[in-house]
């Protein structure tokens, strides 16, 4: 994550050649791909060192959110990529794709795919992803581990 911040960062300042360098060895280094444009707001993690993540580049994930390996968050046909809110907790394997939403508080099981907006407090699962259940109200607003 310290990693991606800082890409994050250089690339916010117009520092040049730096952030597509760090790009290329974090994707290297980890077998992930994070572009310096991505935004990532406090308290992102992302599990085993975010191995076989790749976000587009316009992606925004919210805070507290925390991504598993081999997640895919992308654009479809042309579209732009997804917003992701706060406090998500995005499973294994899981494609997120096209503009769409993710409200705060939603969980994304492992390896769905999801192509339509998601309402906050929402848990979703399968291929094509649908909602299977809410977030329990214990749950909202706390990061999910």
């Amino acid at each position: 994550m310290k990693w991606q911040k800082t890409s994050h960062f250089l690339y916010t300042h117009h520092i040049p050649i730096l952030p597509r360098l760090m790009h290329i060895t974090a994707r290297i280094l980890f077998s992930c791909s994070i572009p310096p444009k991505v935004v990532l707001a406090d308290g992102v993690r992302l599990a085993h060192n975010g191995l076989g993540v790749v976000i587009h580049e316009d992606a925004v994930i919210g805070k507290g959110t925390v991504l598993l390996h081999n997640v895919t968050i992308g654009g479809k046909n042309g579209q732009g990529p997804p917003k992701i809110g706060n406090y998500c907790f995005i499973g294994a394997g899981a494609c997120i794709l096209g503009e769409i939403s993710i409200g705060d508080d939603v969980m994304v099981g492992a390896n769905a795919v999801v192509t339509k907006s998601v309402p906050a407090g929402t848990i979703v699962a399968g291929v094509p992803a649908k909602r299977i259940g809410e977030v329990p109200a214990e749950c909202i607003g706390i990061p999910k581990h």
